[in-house]
């Protein structure tokens, strides 16, 4: 056997498979249904609010968002951890500092995350006015009509001002 072919056809698997993963990239995010408003985020009641999934299959996740409606001006963190079943736990393994909510309706989220999503593990994805100069304040969060193909639900939490990453829990 010619060396040099076997490495051209090892090469072009690998070429092939990085093309193959590259095309498992997935899009997540809450779809709006505009039918209701959830509870203000960036309030003294609500200060997080994420979607918690499962990884349907090992995937690329390229991009996530929440929906706001109306509210205060000011700036948001979107962040992405491991999720246990109660709580988000550390470290982040993505995160979007001083993201500026600009009033009105807007997407709050990230594009071109390229996170590695293993297949049956669990996430969550969240803004949080935690740690942020100029936090926005009051805003109302859409409703959504499905979880784009992710399964889980949704969370809020009221982490009083801490990083959700060092609080205890997580309400669902």
């Amino acid at each position: 056997m010619n060396p040099l072919f076997s490495a051209k056809n090892i090469l072009a698997s690998f070429s092939m498979f990085a093309l193959i993963n590259a095309a498992q990239a997935s899009i997540y995010t809450n779809v709006t249904a505009g039918s209701g408003l959830i509870s203000p985020l960036g309030t003294l009641g609500v200060t997080s609010f994420g979607q918690h999934f499962v990884a349907p299959s090992d995937s690329l996740l390229q991009s996530f968002n929440f929906y706001a409606s109306e509210g205060d001006r000011g700036n948001v963190s979107f962040v992405i951890a491991q999720w246990d079943g109660q709580k988000a736990i550390g470290p982040a393994l993505f995160s979007l500092s001083n993201i500026l909510y600009d009033a009105g309706s807007q997407h709050l989220g990230a594009n071109n995350i390229n996170l590695s999503l293993a297949s049956g593990q669990e996430y969550i994805a969240y803004l949080t006015t935690a740690n942020q100069p100029s936090p926005m304040a009051n805003v109302f969060m859409e409703s959504a009509s499905n979880n784009g193909g992710l399964s889980g639900s949704f969370s809020a939490l009221n982490s009083n001002g801490a990083d959700p990453l060092l609080s205890p829990i997580l309400s669902t």
